[in-house]
């Protein structure tokens, strides 16, 4: 078995995960979710850790209620400090990146601006 294949089957294993495609070779892989998922990246982050890898830098596309610079996530009740926006209780679909922590931290999703032309 393939370290691709081996992290495919760990994060296919997550409920609410639809697909998973694997690239080691760039160190990359792009996890499609079903809708409705209560999956949240801390759990992708762990499976990637148990097959003795070191998860990088993940972006992401969130929606949730942005009160302030806090981001929760209504449907897996996750929270995330936002970078580059702030809201008063809307809801919001947010693209951007998060980084893992060794520390029990709340990891900050940093906005992905928009490129200019």
């Amino acid at each position: 078995m393939t370290c691709a294949h081996a992290v495919r089957v760990a994060i296919q294993k997550i409920e609410g995960v639809a697909s998973v495609e694997v690239t080691l070779k760039r160190g990359h892989a792009e996890v499609q979710l079903k809708p409705g998922n209560r999956v949240r990246i801390e759990q992708l982050w762990e499976a990637v850790r148990k097959q003795g890898l070191t998860p990088k830098e993940t972006e992401v596309v969130v929606r949730g209620t942005l009160n302030g610079t806090k981001l929760t996530v209504s449907a897996s009740g996750g929270a995330y400090e936002v970078a580059g926006r702030t809201g008063t209780g809307e809801e919001v679909e947010i693209t951007g990146t998060l980084s893992p922590s060794s520390k029990k931290t709340t990891p900050t999703l940093v906005i992905k601006m928009p490129q200019k032309p």
